[in-house]
C-alpha cells in the first residue's frame, strides 16, 4: 500500500515507482482482460471502410459471440451522422500525437454540443429518458460527405 503525502511531487514519485514495479504484472493482467480477447476482432472490425461494413461485421460477429452484440446495437441505435464524424476522425487520427487527438476532441466536441444529434441523444436517455432519439440523418446513407467534413472544417491538423 502506498503512503501518500501532502507533496504531490512526491506522490508522483510514489506512483511512477510502483507503476514501473508493477508493470510486468499489469500487461499480464491485461493480457487477459476481455478486450485483450477481442482486439483482433476489434482491430479488424474498426478497419472497415465504412460505419456501415463495420456494423454488418459487428452483427455477424454476435452471431458467434454475443459480446459483440453490445457494440453492433450501439453502433445500430446511435446518431448515423456521429457515427460517420467518429470514423473519419479515428483514421484521421492515426497516426496524430496526442496533442493533436486532444487538440480535435475538443473542437468536435464544441461542434457536436452545437448540432442537433447529441442534444438530442442527451435528451433520449438522459432527461425524457425515452431512449428514442430523433436522429437528423436516420441512415448513413442520409449523411453527405459534407456534413462530416464540416465537422473539421478550418482544422491544421
Amino acid at each position: 500500500q502506498l503512503e501518500f503525502t501532502q507533496d504531490w511531487q512526491m506522490n508522483h514519485q510514489l506512483v511512477s515507482t510502483w507503476i514501473l514495479q508493477h508493470d510486468a504484472s499489469l500487461d499480464d493482467a491485461m493480457a487477459s482482460s476481455m478486450l485483450s480477447h477481442y482486439a483482433k476482432a476489434l482491430r479488424w472490425i474498426g478497419g472497415q471502410p465504412t460505419p456501415a461494413s463495420m456494423l454488418e461485421q459487428l452483427q455477424l460477429a454476435a452471431q458467434d459471440d454475443p459480446w459483440f452484440d453490445a457494440p453492433a446495437k450501439s453502433l445500430e441505435r446511435g446518431s448515423p451522422t456521429a457515427a460517420l464524424i467518429s470514423h473519419r476522425y479515428l483514421n484521421d487520427c492515426y497516426h496524430s500525437s496526442l496533442d493533436e487527438v486532444l487538440g480535435l476532441d475538443l473542437v468536435l466536441a464544441r461542434r457536436f454540443l452545437r448540432g442537433h444529434d447529441f442534444p438530442e441523444g442527451v435528451r433520449a436517455l438522459l432527461i425524457d429518458k425515452d431512449k428514442k432519439p430523433s436522429w437528423r440523418r436516420r441512415r448513413f446513407s442520409e449523411v453527405t460527405a459534407d456534413e462530416v467534413a464540416l465537422h473539421f472544417a478550418d482544422l491544421a491538423y
